[in-house]
């Protein structure tokens, strides 16, 4: 592994939170009803039902509480789902979907740091904010309305 790597979370932290929010939001609902919403049940089942993890149901409160995205995040390092390549497809499936959706509903992504072992694609997303994104293959920004400032 790359010595940047910080583990699965995060990747896969990232998506989870941007894909229960817009499943919860009205105004997205062209992801909530179409392939978004199956890429990411599919990706929580796969991490509730192979790899037992419970804390996928905290999601919705991760963004307000600190202590539960801490947990979330604890339980996507470990290491049985290192293991596991079908997370990183499922991962890409809910991101090929969010670049889908229309520009007018492209969500800001906002987090601490994206790191990858693979390859990124953001596209037609409103901004990126990150103090880190590192990726071991190519990085394609494609479509950024705002640099996003952190």
């Amino acid at each position: 592994m790359d010595e940047f790597y910080d583990g699965l979370s995060a990747f896969l932290y990232p998506i989870l939170i941007e894909g229960s929010a817009l499943i919860a939001s009205s105004a997205v609902g062209e992801f909530a009803k179409g392939a978004g919403k199956t890429a990411f049940e599919a990706l929580k089942n796969r991490l509730t039902e192979k790899h037992g993890m419970q804390s996928v149901s905290l999601l919705e409160q991760a963004k307000e509480k600190p202590e539960y995205a801490a947990v979330i995040k604890a339980d996507l390092d470990a290491p049985a789902l290192a293991g596991d390549p079908e997370l990183q497809l499922l991962g890409n499936q809910v991101l090929d979907a969010i670049a889908a959706l229309p520009a007018t509903a492209q969500p800001a992504i906002d987090v601490g740091a994206i790191r990858a072992l693979g390859d990124q694609i953001f596209k037609n997303i409103e901004g990126i904010k990150a103090d880190v994104i590192e990726a071991a293959g190519d990085q394609t920004f494609d479509g950024i309305k705002s640099p996003g400032k952190r």
